[in-house]
């Protein structure tokens, strides 16, 4: 019996009455229906949770716990926890799953729950499910035609049949009213989803192809009269299933789905198999004419608000008369989908402010674009004067959607400056202790300036520095911290010296502290001498 288990993995023998080689004993079967579910965030959805325990000469009467693992943290619920299951006999529980409010379209919680016998904790299995956020769509019409009779309509099975009946064609076609989106919808992802549930032979590939004639009706479609198919959208392969454990299987569409939500918003498909298919070879699919509402065909379509976001830096910049004052534009594309940006400027004084680029195409999603705005100060312009300058990016996928952000110009002599401290000025630690600093930079200059800081030693203890960069208005200031750890093995008397460069724009000064270190609590001087540099230059137009 174990060596025909290994060799073929089945467990059952085909005989004239059935002989199983599993072990005899308690046991459990588990199946959760459906595999793969959707909704929309703040819904409730549930799934058919079926125990079974399964017949043979030692099995006996048992309850089984059920519990949950996710990977997300939408807290489900299984309600019965427990059930109790005659030799032989099925039961149901319910898993509800609500979907958060805040999550992201397209986020999937994988949920695997696990049937364990009480008193047996051996006898265990688990399945897994997937709940997801996104928008369902069922369809408006399904159906599938066949050339075993080619003016024949099979409106009035709940199955959508494909591949060959003898030598016969079988091809699904399903439409779907896309007006259930929201119209400002940028859709991100669209996947086609059916659930298998009847096989005979071997597996195959089922092309799913955008049919352009939306012009059919389920009641009145034949294999004389059904509309042509046209490009094909994905091919996936559709293998295992049976009538008790019906299997997803999905098609990404979303190419066609967002031409057509952009056109006539209907989408129709016809699913087909090779035309190399072998006679007699076919799977099913439910149809939406099916009592069971879990498994109807769907449509799952994940989609986003356009976005974007604009800022400027610095937020202000003094020039001398007659000099050029530049700033930099961010935009960042917080869409879920690519754009194109319009960009325009708008001043309070009109100094004659422009970008060197006003156009960024096909901005991928998550993505950010640098462009220089620059103004020239008059040579009229006096001491104090500024523009206050907004840029303002446009999406052209929605013209109401748009971003900006301000920054002023100031006429007048440019002072950039600088200063450094330290806290504290000395400090204990034991070898393997991390010694820490606060570093405060104060912007004395007139305009906002940006520093870059940089922690370096002389001794290879690495120095580590909490910000690489700290901007600053005229007059603020920030902090940042330094760390170093005192090597283990370090040895009495052995010192390093830290520099912390603050690098604005030439002018350098430096300060220094002290670490102690101690051993075995005898004091074994270990000086760290920290130097700040700050690098920067004074300018007076």
């Amino acid at each position: 019996g174990s060596a025909y288990e290994t060799a073929t993995g089945e467990t059952e023998i085909g005989l004239y009455s059935v002989c199983s080689l599993a072990e005899a004993g308690p046991g459990v079967s588990l199946f959760v229906l459906p595999d793969y579910q959707t909704g929309m965030p703040g819904a409730t959805i549930d799934y058919i949770i079926t125990v079974s325990n399964p017949e043979n000469p030692l099995a006996i009467d048992l309850t089984y716990d059920l519990t949950f693992e996710e990977s997300g943290d939408w807290s489900p619920d299984i309600h019965p926890t427990s059930l109790f299951v005659p030799v032989g006999g099925s039961e149901e529980s319910l898993l509800i799953v609500t979907i958060p409010d805040a999550v992201s379209m397209g986020t999937e919680d994988t949920i695997v729950v696990t049937a364990t016998a009480r008193g047996y904790p051996e006898v265990q299995t688990s399945f897994t499910t997937v709940a997801c956020a996104g928008k369902r769509i069922e369809p408006f019409d399904d159906v599938y035609v066949s050339d075993q009779d080619v003016d024949a309509n099979y409106s009035g099975e709940n199955a959508l049949r494909i591949g060959s009946y003898y030598e016969y064609w079988q091809w699904p076609f399903l439409k779907f009213d896309l007006s259930e989106i929201p119209s400002d919808a940028n859709i991100t992802d669209a996947r086609l989803y059916l659930y298998a549930y009847y096989k005979y032979a071997s597996g195959f590939d089922v092309l799913c192809r955008e049919v352009d004639d939306d012009d059919w009706m389920e009641l009145d479609i034949t294999w004389n009269n059904k509309s042509e198919y046209g490009a094909l959208l994905n091919t996936k392969p559709v293998d295992y299933t049976s009538y008790d454990s019906p299997k997803s299987y999905s098609w990404d569409v979303t190419s066609f789905v967002v031409s057509e939500f952009e056109g006539d918003q209907w989408a129709s498909f016809c699913l087909h198999p090779p035309d190399t298919l072998p006679e007699s070879t076919s799977r099913a699919f439910w149809s939406k004419e099916h009592y069971e509402g879990r498994v109807h065909p769907f449509l799952r379509i994940t989609y986003g608000p356009p976005g974007v976001s604009v800022s400027i830096s610095p937020g202000e910049a003094s020039a001398d008369k007659g000099q050029t004052v530049t700033f930099t534009v961010k935009v960042t594309n917080t869409s879920p989908i690519m754009d194109t940006y319009d960009l325009e400027v708008t001043e309070i004084d009109g100094w004659g402010a422009t970008l060197d680029d006003d156009l960024l195409e096909d901005v991928e999603s998550g993505a950010s674009v640098n462009v220089t705005l620059s103004v020239i100060v008059p040579s009229d312009a006096e001491d104090g004067d500024e523009d206050a300058i907004t840029v303002t990016a446009t999406s052209q996928a929605d013209s109401t959607v748009s971003a900006s952000d301000t920054c002023t110009a100031k006429a007048g002599i440019v002072v950039e400056k600088v200063k450094v401290t330290i806290s504290p000025t000395s400090k204990d630690g034991s070898p393997g202790d991390d010694v820490t600093y606060s570093v405060t930079v104060k912007n004395e200059g007139t305009s906002t300036d940006t520093f870059s800081l940089q922690a370096t030693d002389t001794a290879g203890w690495s120095p580590r520095i909490s910000l690489s960069t700290l901007t600053l208005d005229a007059e603020a200031s920030g902090t940042a911290t330094v760390t170093v750890t005192i090597p283990d093995d370090a040895a009495a008397g052995a010192s390093t010296t830290i520099t912390v460069t603050a690098s604005g724009t030439g002018y350098d000064d430096s300060i220094t502290s002290t670490a102690s270190v101690k051993e075995e609590g005898l004091p074994m001087t270990l000086i760290a001498i920290v130097v700040v540099v700050v690098v920067m230059f004074a300018s007076d137009g």
